[in-house]
């Protein structure tokens, strides 16, 4: 028993001593792979992507930089977690966690930007409808959007008018950073305001006049989308009519009669 507990202890201390040894070489591996990851042309993509995306949901460069170092510490993380339980049960399946994690984050800032476009899409209709009257009532544009951005400052809607407001601030005209705002967020309504703005500066033509057909074309297709989906209800309610609605229902009904039977017939 003396001697397996001497030889456990050479054991460990010979690990040890190859761990020291090995340890400067080990280190090296890792920054050269770390290094590699970096600068390999997916990663760049893949960071380029969160930093558009989070860029159109109005993040500063300071919460993106923030956001992006702590979901590399994360991955790093989970890399010697999954490493270590990897090799210490040989489940070689669990490699696969690293390649979901990027997609995870992906997936999850894309249905955050999903969830902010949805809210800008609600809102537009109501602020277009405001933006005309102030214009016919002898508003200039860059004072009406002032005006009505400030009255909801919560919505990322108003939210972006605010900071196409301060972009004008330093120079630019309100049709082109209108223009910015909407290949930022990449909007297709902001886009419409944005050329329309542009269009009146460029033709000299009423911009409130523009915004009443484009505000009527709008309604159109807000309609039409909500004729969509009143169609698709059916469908939907088919499934929980058929797996839970009717079911209860035959129980109410058939099993009274069936147990009225089955006791008849004793």
């Amino acid at each position: 028993m003396a001697n397996e507990t001497i030889l456990y202890i050479g054991i460990f201390g010979l690990v040890l001593c190859i761990t020291n040894l090995l340890r400067p070489y080990f280190l090296q591996f890792f920054l050269w792979f770390r290094r590699s990851l970096y600068q390999s042309k997916g990663f760049a993509t893949f960071e380029n992507t969160i930093q558009q995306t989070m860029y159109a949901q109005g993040a500063t460069f300071e919460k993106v930089d923030t956001f992006q170092k702590l979901s590399l510490r994360i991955f790093w993380i989970i890399v010697g977690l999954v490493l270590l339980i990897t090799v210490y049960t040989q489940n070689w399946a669990l490699l696969t966690l690293l390649i979901l994690y990027p997609y995870m984050i992906f997936y999850m800032i894309r249905l955050q930007l999903q969830k902010r476009n949805q809210a800008i899409s609600k809102h537009f209709p109501y602020f277009l409808d405001i933006f005309i009257l102030c214009l016919e009532a002898g508003m200039d544009s860059m004072r009406a959007i002032r005006e009505i951005a400030a009255t909801q400052t919560q919505t990322p809607l108003y939210q972006e008018l605010t900071w196409t407001i301060q972009l004008t601030q330093i120079g630019q005209p309100l049709s082109d950073a209108m223009l910015q705002t909407a290949k930022r967020t990449d909007h297709p309504d902001i886009l419409m305001l944005a050329q329309s703005m542009a269009q009146s500066a460029e033709l000299g033509s009423s911009l409130a006049s523009i915004l009443r057909l484009q505000a009527q074309t709008l309604r159109e297709n807000i309609f039409k989308n909500a004729q969509a989906q009143a169609q698709k209800t059916p469908v939907k309610m088919l499934f929980p009519l058929i797996f839970c609605i009717f079911p209860v229902v035959f129980i109410i009904l058939f099993v009274p009669i069936a147990i009225s039977f089955f006791s008849m017939m004793r």
